[in-house]
């Protein structure tokens, strides 16, 4: 089911490049990222079309309030192994501090699990990303390690 209480999950198309830029292009949104700049839309559509889409081990839902249908961020999962997955969120600014990131996290989690079958969840949240760190640890998330700005989180499904 793609659905959380709140929240109803699609898998990204090329339909949702325009949100995906104008959230991921937010200054206070990209400091956090590995790559910290600005992106296209030419830039997502060709990550999209020869990444994205060859890559069984990644899949990013656009979540939509259930009762509006209004997008809110995008989230996503990885197998990282057969233990593993990555979960990675972008909630609009607007959106923020509602609760969403957290219920669409837990769905992910399950999703992963589901899905691939893996046990562990992690999370690579920016140091800097303070409400981002403080979800994953609110959320039991377990501080593994830090590289450079990452700080690594784990938590079992």
């Amino acid at each position: 089911m793609n659905n959380s209480e709140r929240l109803r999950f699609t898998e990204i198309t090329e339909k949702d490049a325009e949100n995906i830029v104008a959230w991921r292009s937010d200054p206070n949104v990209y400091q956090y990222f590995v790559f910290a700049h600005k992106i296209t839309l030419e830039e997502h559509l060709k990550w999209y079309n020869e990444r994205y889409l060859q890559d069984d081990t990644r899949v990013d839902y656009i979540a939509c309030l259930q009762n509006t249908e209004e997008p809110i961020g995008v989230f996503g999962i990885k197998k990282v192994d057969g233990e593993s997955a990555e979960v990675n969120y972008l909630l609009k600014p607007v959106a923020q501090g509602k609760g969403y990131a957290k219920e669409a996290v837990s769905w992910l989690m399950e999703e992963a699990a589901r899905k691939w079958g893996v046990h562990t969840a992690i999370a690579e949240i920016h140091e800097g990303n303070l409400p981002s760190v403080r979800l994953v640890e609110k959320m039991g998330f377990q501080r593994k390690n830090k590289q450079g700005h990452f700080i690594t989180y784990k938590k079992r499904i």
